[in-house]
């Protein structure tokens, strides 16, 4: 929703501190789009330390959305 939509509520304080994680299957091709259409930009598209690609954007609000490679769980045996 816009911030400003009816099912928005009135907030005293705005969310801060939050990060929400979105994996998608081509990361390069939703910057693009998203670019185009004027995103809030907070961290151009990059590779991040575990070598997967992403960018950060504000929604909205003024969270922030971290848009990463979909990266599929292999067999994991924790030590």
């Amino acid at each position: 929703f816009d911030a400003s939509h009816e099912c928005v509520a009135d907030r005293v304080n705005p969310v801060q501190g939050l990060i929400l994680n979105i994996p998608v299957e081509d990361v390069r091709s939703k910057y693009d789009t998203l670019y185009m259409e004027g995103l809030d930009l907070y961290k151009e598209l990059g590779t991040d330390i575990h070598g997967r690609k992403h960018f950060v954007v504000y929604d909205p609000s003024g969270v922030l959305v971290n848009v990463h490679e979909a990266v599929e769980v292999s067999d994991f045996e924790p030590a």
